[in-house]
Formats: C-alpha cells, structure tokens, sequence
C-alpha cells in the first residue's frame, strides 16, 4: 500500500452516513477486537522486551503506555500501546504511514507517485520508492525522543527517478510521556527560494490499526460539556480520491475505536477540521496493508522562511477515558 493522504484531492468526496451515538464506560482492560466484517487471522505481535535494544528504534515507555519511532525512517512515530498489553495500534506498513509531519505546495503537479501526478509534498519518513528520510539527529531521555529529520518527497521529480531528499526542509519531532499520554511537539521549516502557496496541510498525518474502524468526535455546539458524540464508519479510499467529507471536531480531536469503543486518538488544539478514510478490508495489524487513517487540517501558507510550530496530544483507551484525557489537557492549556 502506498501513501495516498493529499488534502488537495479530498475537494472531491461524498457524503458519508453518520450515526449518533454515546460514548459507554468500560473496564480499562483492553477488549477483544470484533472480527469484522469477515472473519479473519489478525496480523497482529505484541511489543517484546528485546525489542528494546534494536537500533533501529527508539522507545520510551512509563507505567501506562510505551511509544516507539522508526530511525531507519525519519523518526516516524510507528508504536503506541498501553504498557500493560503492549500490542500496536499504529500502522506502518510503508514510508507514508505513521504518526508524522507531511506538507503540501507548489503551483502544479511537477512529481509522480505511480503513475499519478503529484505536488511538492515532503514527509517525515521516506519517499513513494521505499528509500527512507535521513535522520540528522536523534537524543532519548527516559521520558523524551528528539529526532530531527531531513525529509524525502514523496513523489519522484522524474517519473521513473528516485524520491530526492528535500534539502530546503527539515523537520523537528519531540515526543514526551506524560501519564496515559504523548505529547507530540513538531517543527517544520522551509529554507527554499519558492513561494509554494496556501495549502490544506495535515497536522499530523495518522495511520492507526484497520480494525480500529469507527470514527469518533464531537461536533456539536456543546464543547467539553460531555454531550453525545458522533461516530461513523468510513467509506474505503478508492484510488486518491477520497469519497468522505470533511469532519468538523468542535473538541478538537478525534479516534479510531473498535467494536467495543476502545482505541486511540490525537487532540490537536486549534485544529477543528479532519479528513478521513479506511483502507482496504483487513486484515489489520501493524504492518498490513488495511488501515485507517485521519488528519486534523489546517490551511497554511508556506513560502520562503517559513517556520510551523504545533503540539498534538496522542492517548488510547476507551473512549469516554479518551475524551476525558483530553479535556484535562485543553483545562491545562485555557
């Protein structure tokens, strides 16, 4: 599977059904996810210790949940988990999934992915060729990952090219564990000579476990008050078209969850607009190729000497201890 999230293309989308529906308490043990829609074998293996002592990952991890991002990739945010259970609920599968910064600009299609034309569009952890963004810099503490990254365009300058290294563009990840969460702090800077325009712009990019498929979020006139919230099954990406609308999050988050409302999902403060969609028909896992993913938008202008500065707030669990943990975290920023 490649990478197919491009604000630009989801003008084109149709309205999905939706269904009201009100988060439920449960247990804070992790549920059994629901075989759906057909049964099938889960591609799914829990964290193990060893992992730990791989170079090519970094881990942090307190009593609640443990986060790992990929150095062979750009420092890509790949693993999420409680601690307790330690099984993934990231994806993977190729350069253009994780949790990661992405940009979009120029005045035309002057790349190709496939045979698709493309937009100037650098990301976080390698091109649609399957080479890897290089890592500059990385630093861990026990609750801390600092990556600093040189990111690759997605797309190839030449159709039948390589993806180049976006030498104008670095990228800065701080990851810290806060309790049951991950604060994600991302820089991005752009140190080219091209005013690269006004673009729809995912704040981050998320790829999570395709058996994670019911979108959630609240988009009512109620914010932080506990109203009902809204979830609803995405339509399948078909191509680079994206047939669901644009999600309005009057909370400013949203998640993926399960059968059993258990799952995870990023707050983004600022940020009350996402795009959305599920990939393939599972299996899920980490590294398959079924996955669900969304992006909280914004639109921004990147020209020469821009500098974009953004915090995101990742938790998993149930929903309603999900909503929760994000209202503590906007009453700590009010």
């Amino acid at each position: 599977m490649k990478k197919t999230a491009i604000p630009i293309a989801l003008i084109v989308m149709a309205v999905a059904a939706m269904a009201s529906c009100e988060s439920k308490t449960s247990k804070t043990d992790e549920p059994e996810i629901p075989v759906t829609p057909k049964p099938h074998k889960v591609n799914r293996t829990p964290w193990r210790e060893k992992d730990m002592t791989d170079s090519r990952y970094a881990y942090i991890a307190n009593d609640d949940v443990q986060i790992g991002v990929d150095l062979e990739r750009g420092g890509g945010i790949f693993h999420f988990s409680t601690r307790k259970y330690k099984v993934n609920r990231l994806n993977h599968a190729d350069e253009g999934r994780f949790i990661q910064q992405s940009y979009y600009g120029g005045d035309g299609n002057t790349y190709w992915w496939s045979t698709n034309e493309w937009s100037w569009n650098p990301i976080q952890g390698g091109g649609s060729d399957g080479t890897a963004s290089k890592v500059k810099s990385k630093k861990l503490t026990d609750s801390t990952i600092l990556v600093v990254t040189t990111p690759k365009q997605w797309g190839r300058s030449i159709k039948d090219g390589p993806c180049e290294l976006a030498e104008d563009c670095e990228m800065t990840e701080l990851i810290t564990l806060r309790g049951n969460y991950a604060e994600l702090d991302f820089t991005f800077k752009y140190n080219g000579d091209k005013d690269l325009g006004k673009r729809s712009q995912e704040v981050p990019a998320f790829f999570c476990d395709w058996d994670l498929g019911n979108y959630v979020r609240y988009n009512g006139d109620k914010p932080w008050t506990d109203d009902k919230l809204t979830s609803l099954k995405p339509a399948v990406l078909n191509g680079i078209s994206n047939p669901n609308p644009a999600s309005t999050q009057t909370e400013e988050w949203c998640a993926y969850v399960n059968g059993k409302s258990y799952g995870i999902g990023l707050y983004t403060p600022g940020t009350n607009t996402a795009v959305y969609y599920t990939h393939g028909a599972g299996p899920g896992g980490a590294a398959a190729g079924s996955c669900s993913y969304f992006a909280p938008i914004r639109s921004i202008h990147i020209k020469p000497g821009f500098e974009l500065h953004y915090k995101a707030y990742l938790t998993i669990g149930d929903i309603k201890d999900i909503r929760n943990t994000f209202k503590e975290i906007h009453d700590s920023l009010e």
